[in-house]
């Protein structure tokens, strides 16, 4: 099922629900003329629900990638996070206060990094975020020296947010675990 869905001057974009994949996108273009994949996938941790049921059984994986190259050089691109901050914004809004987004920076290129700085830059200066809380965390395996970022994004009313954290510290460090172990 698709929407258009203008929310103001700058941020217009358009919603595709999945069907039994679990993924719910949103996809807009940028000021530089490329189009961007903002993803919510409910599927993303079902191994995880069990064992972390707070921080799984409303989470969400939350992927944000560019779908085609830039049309024009733009040094600095104006609508890019806001329109990304409109999307998280209106997907808790339509999922309830107790849901979860769960994020891990992409480490196949090497900028995992990068990407973690930039959401952190965003997520530091946006206007919106007095109503949200994100944590992250950091880890390095030490066998392949691969820096990983993870972390989570839920609203500041979430009535698990104590068991959440709890939770998302507990499977961050069993995560990287496992990561050392492959």
């Amino acid at each position: 099922m698709n929407h258009q869905r203008p929310l103001n001057k700058i941020h217009n974009y358009q919603i595709i629900e999945g069907d039994d994949d679990g993924l719910i996108s949103y996809v807009f273009m940028s000021s530089n003329g490329a189009y961007y994949s903002v993803y919510f996938n409910v599927k993303e941790y079902d191994q995880f629900t069990e064992n972390y049921p707070n921080l799984f059984s409303n989470g969400y994986g939350l992927g944000i990638f560019r779908v085609t190259k830039p049309v024009n050089k733009i040094r600095k691109d104006i609508i890019l996070f806001p329109t990304i901050e409109a999307i998280l914004h209106d997907f808790i809004s339509r999922a309830g206060k107790d849901v979860v987004l769960l994020f891990h920076c992409e480490s196949s290129d090497g900028r995992q990094a990068a990407r973690d700085k930039l959401f952190t830059y965003w997520f530091r200066n946006s206007e919106k975020k007095g109503g949200f809380i994100r944590d992250r965390f950091e880890a390095v395996v030490q066998e392949t020296d691969i820096k990983h970022f993870m972390g989570y994004i839920t609203s500041i009313n979430n009535p698990n947010f104590k068991s959440v954290q709890l939770e998302f510290d507990a499977c961050a460090f069993n995560l990287m675990q496992d990561k050392i172990s492959q």
